[in-house]
């Protein structure tokens, strides 16, 4: 009896666990070609060195990852990309995280469409028409070919199927717009709007929003944050040293008197620049390496990520392939999740998830949401990506569609609104006829969404239909233009017939970094913590 119970129980286990543990017919977990292993890619090899990830998280040594490549698996080795195997023939650049570490290994192929034969020179001029050097779109090819050079088998716009590249490539271009004005913003406005050139090199008058002529695009005399002999150190964590941060310290006016009064050296000071803006010296170091293998490329000449095609680019790709928030990055939200809204959480979602309704943020989800919907339009995706990883942002998408100002989503109206049932209105959220909304179920959407064969985004005749809500709709937009379409307001080249773009109020301004444009969650850092990568924007 005992002998046929032991059985009995052990066939019992056994099955529970094939039931805890499926095995799936479709997906096979394949290590990464970083991983360091002689079993994978001969990491003890001589042409191949086991080396710490300085861009990863967590932290730790060359000299403890050298054991990885003997097969070790305890720690640091059983974590992810901690370790990576580099390939001595090729530049010391770690691994992008990988889609394989979620969902038992359920990665992505990298697929053989080129991301530029889908976003072509048609298409991005369609998304940005009035883009300025250094977002050209030869740059921007360029860069995402040399980024997935160096980052093999992980890369940016080229794993999955051409339709999940296109997913990713207007996700991106909805976030990217937003952070670089239009992609008009090389530099932050408020750090280096009011700029001279002299003998090569960049000086700049910093300001903050009070002070700024937002119609002269100039920080007035006697206003720079480095003028009357202060010290200028916005973005500078000084007891952040190489790996951690790049050098930096105190700096100060070129001048006390002339034309380069409160002026302060561009390449001493690690302000937002980029296509998602990259700020603070221990986020340069960071892509410094991710994009070039060696930290004192942007750390001696951060404003190279101002006038280098390839790094403006690059430091926009290097926040959206490493920058890990609950555990993702917004490549892996999109292809892992389906998400929209987690990649905004990732970027600002301190401030945007939710935003206050009646603060410049609130207004900036909007213009971000109008910018995801042209560019999806552009790229003729299916289906929108989910918004439910921002707080709130589904119910700014029925806001703005109610009101007529996110009048790019006009063309994804139907289909938003198909998620939502009329008779069980999801609390606070409101069509701007009084209508509200419930949301069908998330799985179900995306099983229909895959047999969908057509897009709405490319039909004529209901853009046609559209045109007549558009018109209702103009004289209200036209008169909230100045505060709600502030993507339409100041650049680097400023004309008078320019609106101002909105300011934030004494009292919403950040009291530990006044001169942040847009005050983020990583503003202070304990110096005992590895500081976590928030991009800035270029308005306040």
């Amino acid at each position: 009896m005992k002998p046929f119970i032991f059985a009995t129980l052990t066939t019992a286990v056994l099955l529970l666990t094939t039931i805890i543990q499926p095995v799936s017919s479709k997906w096979e977990y394949v290590p990464p070609l970083y991983a360091c292993s002689p079993k994978i890619n001969g990491c003890s090899a001589e042409n191949h060195q086991c080396l710490a990830n300085p861009n990863h998280p967590q932290s730790t040594t060359d000299e403890t990852c050298l054991a990885c490549g003997q097969d070790q698996k305890y720690w640091p080795c059983d974590v992810d990309g901690l370790c990576y195997c580099w390939d001595k023939s090729r530049p010391k650049i770690p691994p992008a995280p990988s889609t394989r570490t979620f969902q038992a290994g359920k990665g992505l192929n990298v697929s053989d469409v080129d991301p530029c034969a889908l976003l072509t020179p048609d298409v991005f001029e369609e998304l940005a028409p009035a883009a300025q050097a250094p977002y050209s779109y030869a740059g921007f090819c360029t860069a995402v070919r040399k980024y997935n050079e160096n980052h093999i088998g992980e890369g940016v716009f080229n794993m999955g199927t051409p339709e999940q590249q296109r997913e990713e490539l207007a996700a991106f271009f909805g976030n990217a717009l937003h952070e670089s004005d239009e992609f008009r913003a090389g530099r932050e406005y408020l750090m280096c709007a009011d700029r001279i050139e002299m003998g090569g090199e960049v000086y700049c008058r910093p300001c903050d929003a009070g002070s700024f002529d937002w119609d002269l695009m100039e920080c007035p005399t006697g206003a720079s944050l480095a003028s009357q002999g202060r010290a200028f150190n916005s973005y500078c964590q000084s007891n952040l040293l190489p790996p951690e941060g790049c050098q930096c310290d105190d700096v100060y006016e070129r001048s006390e008197n002339g034309p380069m009064a409160g002026h302060v050296k561009a390449n001493q000071v690690y302000f937002g620049r980029g296509s998602i803006q990259l700020s603070w010296n221990y986020n340069y170091i960071r892509a410094s390496v991710a994009l070039t293998g060696a930290p004192q490329t942007l750390c001696q000449r951060p404003d190279l990520v101002a006038t280098n095609e390839e790094y403006a680019w690059g430091a926009g790709l290097f926040y959206w392939m490493e920058n890990v928030k609950n555990d993702k990055t917004c490549h892996q939200s999109v292809l892992l999740n389906g998400e929209f809204g987690e990649t905004l959480d990732n970027i600002n979602g301190g401030l945007e998830c939710p935003a206050d309704d009646h603060g410049w943020h609130g207004k900036a989800i909007i213009l971000r949401l109008n910018r995801y919907c042209r560019a999806a339009t552009a790229l003729n995706v299916r289906n929108l990506l989910s918004l439910e990883g921002c707080m709130d942002m589904e119910t700014r998408m029925i806001q703005c569609l109610g009101d007529g100002t996110c009048r790019d989503c006009y063309a994804w109206e139907e289909q938003f609104i198909e998620l939502h049932d009329e008779d069980n209105d999801v609390p606070g959220v409101d069509d701007g006829n009084g209508n509200g909304g419930k949301k069908k179920d998330k799985n179900k959407n995306k099983q229909d969404d895959k047999s969908t064969s057509g897009n709405s985004n490319v039909d004529k005749k209901k853009k046609k239909d559209k045109d007549k809500k558009k018109d209702k709709d103009k004289n209200k937009q036209e008169a909230s233009a100045a505060t709600v379409e502030q993507d339409n307001t100041a650049d680097t080249t400023m004309t008078e017939d320019q609106p101002k773009p909105p300011t934030l109020s004494p009292t919403a301004k950040p009291t530990h970094q006044p001169d942040t444009p847009y005050p983020t969650e990583s503003l202070t850092q304990e110096s005992s913590a590895k500081p976590t990568y928030q991009p800035d924007t270029p308005y306040p």
